[in-house]
This record gives structure tokens, sequence and C-alpha cells, in this order.
């Protein structure tokens, strides 16, 4: 049996895709209200920068805008992190299983960079814009799922969901688009809100809370709930609209621990505020042409003490 059946039987342990999800269908995206989900393969969904003429922005690439928009207009490539490409790697296994075609699964010689054979696969895969996974990593992530597996938790917030739903909306100026990692069953004690699975090193209560903030998760928060609410309403599913935003947790580090938190409503309305400003900036910099770095806003940084 291959790695990529072995990890998928593993998490169909925790989960089982259902790629046909009438939560999905009842709100698919239709043209002539330009709002709703929509399933293309994810290469297509991640290189969605326009619709109809009209500029398209995920979340994360108004995080990475608003953090510099000098850099962010120069369109340099996103080179993903191992954090990152795992955590994506727990993604595809637990919640939509057709991602796993993303990653090429090394084995014995392959799984060395420094062999022959371990050189030519990672190539091979650059080539095709795929990531390989070895097999100490591979063993981490099936423990992760083993974790998630043995939590009640974790279970009761996946029974029943809808998974990986993808988003968009181009009624606007600028166009919106996200996708939502779980969508809790609307009668469970979850059905209140929207669940992000994360893979993290930051997993004590204390570095979660802070790594929230630095990396804005409380403006994903606030704009995937307002697009999924507005395409909810727009689609006349007033009964489907969330408030609430949960993180189920999984530690990347042994014995590799899950756990549920939950964003307080001030921190959401923050959030709200945060990204909507940024928004603006985004259409300003669209309008003027002008896309400028942090440094040159006409004065000069002054640095206090412990300034952030």
């Amino acid at each position: 049996m291959s790695n990529k059946m072995k990890l998928i039987e593993s998490a169909q342990r925790v989960y089982v895709p259902d790629m046909f999800s009438k939560l999905g269908d009842d709100m698919r995206h239709n043209e002539s209200n330009n709002i709703g989900t929509f399933c293309v393969p994810d290469e297509q969904y991640h290189g969605i920068n326009e619709y109809n003429g009209k500029p398209v922005i995920s979340q994360s690439s108004l995080k990475k805008f608003n953090e510099n928009p000098e850099t962010y207009h120069a369109g340099l490539p996103f080179l993903r992190s191992r954090v990152v490409v795992l955590g994506s790697l727990l993604d595809s296994a637990v919640l939509n299983q057709v991602g796993l075609d993303d990653y090429f699964f090394l084995e014995g010689k392959e799984a060395d960079g420094r062999t022959k054979e371990g050189k030519a696969i990672r190539g091979k895969a650059k080539g095709m814009g795929k990531e390989t996974v070895n097999e100490t990593e591979l063993n981490q992530i099936h423990a992760n799922i083993d974790k998630l597996a043995e939590n009640s938790t974790a279970i009761e917030i996946l029974s029943g969901a809808t998974t990986q739903i993808q988003m968009l909306d181009t009624r606007g100026e600028i166009g919106k688009r996200g996708m939502l990692d779980i969508i809790p069953d609307r009668e469970g004690r979850f059905g209140d809100g929207i669940c992000d699975l994360k893979r993290t090193s930051k997993f004590l209560p204390y570095e979660w809370r802070q790594h929230v903030r630095s990396m804005y998760y409380h403006w994903q928060a606030a704009y995937y709930l307002d697009l999924w609410n507005e395409i909810c309403k727009a689609h006349g599913q007033d009964d489907q609209t969330r408030d609430k935003w949960y993180f189920l947790l999984s530690d990347s580090n042994a014995p590799y621990g899950c756990g549920v938190a939950k964003l307080s409503e001030e921190l959401i309305k923050k959030g709200r505020e945060g990204y909507m400003n940024a928004l603006m900036k985004y259409q300003e910099c669209i309008t003027t042409g002008n896309y400028p770095n942090p440094w040159n806003q006409g004065e000069i940084l002054t640095i206090e003490p412990y300034s952030k």
C-alpha cells in the first residue's frame, strides 16, 4: 500500500470528506449575482487574482499587502516554509483527500536530498509544482492524526461537517475569495461557528493567544465569517449564517496533542475593522497606482521603547 493510501485510511478515522456537500451545492457561485461557493482545482483557486475584469484578493494576500504594499505589488513568488507545507498536508489528509495529489511521498534513498534519487525526485516535484514529504515528516502527520482521532471534541467538530469550501464574491469594486476549513454541523455544539484546523508549534494557550494576534488570525476570522454570511444571505440561506470562530489546534511537536480555542466577539470585531481598513487602503493603491513601502509615508518613524 502506498504512503498516500495509508495516510487516507488513517485520516478516515477522524473524518470522511463529502466531496458533494449539499451546503456547497445550495450556494454554488452564480455569475448573475457574482457571489457563492465554487469548486475548482486548488491551483486554479489560488490563481484567481481577477474575475470579470475586477481585482480579487484573499485574506492572506490582503495581510501581505497591508504589511508592505510595495512588496506585494512586486508580485514576488511566495516561498512556502515547511511549517506551511506540513500544515497543508494535515488539512489535505483530514479535510480534502484529493489535495494529497499535490505531494510526493518520499521513501528510502529518495528521502535523502543528498542522493542522486533524492535530487532527481525533488527536481521533478518542483517542475510539476508539487511538494515533497519525507518519511519523518509523514510519521509526524500520522501522529497528529492519531491524536485527533482520540479526541472526542475534534470528532464532534468534524462529525457531519462540510469542509474545504471555496468562496468568491465579486459584487464590489474589489472581489474577495477565501477557503473555509470546517463548517460544523448546524445542529451540533459548534453549529454557531466556523472552525479552522491549525497545525502549530505555538500550542500552549499563552503562546496561541499571542500567535493569533501576530499572525492576524482575527482578520482571517472576520473576513471569512463576513464572506460566508454574505453568501448565505445572497442565496436565501440565512439559517446557515455563523458568528463564532473556532480553532482546532494540532501540536506540531511530540506528543502531538490537540485542543480547541474560540475567538472573542471583541477580537473578531477588531479583525473586521483591520481587514476593512486594509481593503480601503488597497482600493486607494489601485486607484492611484502608488504602492508605498512602510518607510515612505511622508514622516520619519520614531522608535519608542517596546513599540511594535
